[in-house]
C-alpha cells in the first residue's frame, strides 16, 4: 500500500475526529485534500486557516503535548506534561498542502511544531513554510494516530517512550508503540475528539 493511501486514510480518520468537535473549516479542508491526494507533486493549498483548540495525547502516557514552562519563544523544548486547562495545551491545525500536510500551531504562543530532522529534537518556531514544519497524520490502525515529520517520516514521540512529566518530545521510527501514537481531546474533556 503506497504512502498516498495510507495518507487518504488518516485524512479521513483525522476529518471524523475534527467534525465531532464542531470545526467544520478544517473537515471541509481534509475533503479537499483526499479528493486530490491522487494528484501530482505537493501544492500550496488555498490559505486554510489554523482551527481547532484541542489537547494532543499520548496514548501511553495520556499527557499532553505541550512548550516546556508554557514557553512562547522560538526553539522552546516541546514536552510532555499533565493535562491542563491552559492555552499552552491547546494546539490548532491547518492544512497546507493538498496532499494532507499539516502544521500543528500550539494556542498560547502561536508557534508551530518543528523538528529537527538530524537530532530528532522537537520544538516550537513561528509558522513559516519550513518542511521541519510540516506533518503527516496517519492512522495507527486502533487507538490515535502518528504525527510524522514531512521530511523524514519519523514519528513524534517522548523520550524513553516513558510517562515522565516533562518528557521531550522527539522524533523516532515509526512503530507499534503506543508512545508513537497520538489522539485529540477538547480541553477540559475526557472524551476523544
Amino acid at each position: 500500500m503506497n504512502g498516498e493511501v495510507l495518507c487518504e486514510r488518516c485524512v479521513m480518520s483525522v476529518r471524523r475526529r475534527i467534525l465531532t468537535t464542531g470545526s467544520r473549516l478544517l473537515a471541509a479542508a481534509t475533503v479537499a485534500a483526499t479528493v486530490l491526494v491522487p494528484a501530482a507533486p505537493a501544492q500550496a493549498a488555498p490559505a486554510f486557516p489554523f482551527v481547532g483548540g484541542f489537547q494532543l495525547f499520548n496514548v501511553r502516557s495520556d499527557k499532553c503535548l505541550t512548550v516546556a514552562g508554557g514557553g512562547t519563544a522560538d526553539n522552546d523544548v516541546v514536552v510532555q506534561s499533565a493535562c491542563r486547562d491552559e492555552r499552552s495545551h491547546l494546539w490548532r491545525m491547518r492544512l497546507v498542502t493538498l496532499t494532507g500536510l499539516f502544521q500543528v500551531q500550539n494556542v498560547r504562543s502561536g508557534r508551530c511544531l518543528s523538528a529537527n530532522e538530524g537530532s530528532g529534537r522537537v520544538v516550537q518556531y513561528r509558522c513559516d513554510d519550513a518542511v521541519s514544519r510540516r506533518w503527516r497524520l496517519w492512522d495507527a490502525k486502533g487507538t490515535g494516530f502518528y504525527i510524522r515529520g514531512a521530511a523524514s517520516g519519523r514519528c513524534l514521540t517522548v523520550a524513553g517512550g516513558g510517562v515522565d512529566e516533562n518528557a521531550a518530545a522527539l522524533l523516532s521510527t515509526c512503530g507499534p508503540a503506543r508512545s508513537r501514537r497520538w489522539d485529540a481531546r477538547l480541553s477540559g474533556s475526557t472524551e476523544r475528539a
